[in-house]
């Protein structure tokens, strides 16, 4: 009788039964239901949106995350939130017109948008200087009943 070894194939799950991505995608659902719980206990605005860009940032491994919200007197994308924290002074005059930069690009054609790396962007503006020029972006739009009203 020949003896053959048998060795793992390379695309079988390791031998503790989970793959890189599997785990990632758990971590990914236990975030996802940590926002969830955020959203359904407070209506208190601020507090909500801060809570979500921690969350992300503990569990999903957010770098730095901001929510701007459309302002529905001027149209225009104003800063609500940032994670980490920054100065509320410096904050509450970041905006964004319509076509102005990738996130007012989303004012006029709401999509999510995903940068490789920051750098290579022209259009990117970094008005509040908390993102790392090498690092990846996205921006996700924020809708309510099929109408924008922010970006993550």
């Amino acid at each position: 009788m020949h003896e053959h070894p048998i060795h793992r194939a390379a695309d079988s799950p390791p031998p503790n039964g989970y793959c890189r991505t599997h785990e990632l995608n758990i971590l990914l659902l236990a975030a996802f239901y940590a926002v969830s719980r955020v959203l359904s206990r407070s209506l208190a605005f601020k507090e909500t949106q801060r809570d979500v860009l921690r969350i992300l940032h503990d569990e999903a491994g957010l770098t730095c995350g901001m929510i701007s919200v459309v302002d529905s007197r001027s149209g225009h994308l104003k800063a609500h939130a940032v994670h980490p924290p920054a100065d509320v002074d410096e904050l509450q005059h970041v905006q964004y017109r319509p076509g102005e930069g990738i996130l007012g690009m989303l004012l006029e054609k709401p999509r999510t948008v995903m940068l490789g790396r920051v750098a290579d962007e022209p259009r990117f503006l970094n008005r509040l200087g908390i993102y790392q020029r090498d690092l990846p972006f996205i921006a996700v739009p924020i809708r309510v009943g099929g109408t924008l009203q922010g970006v993550l």
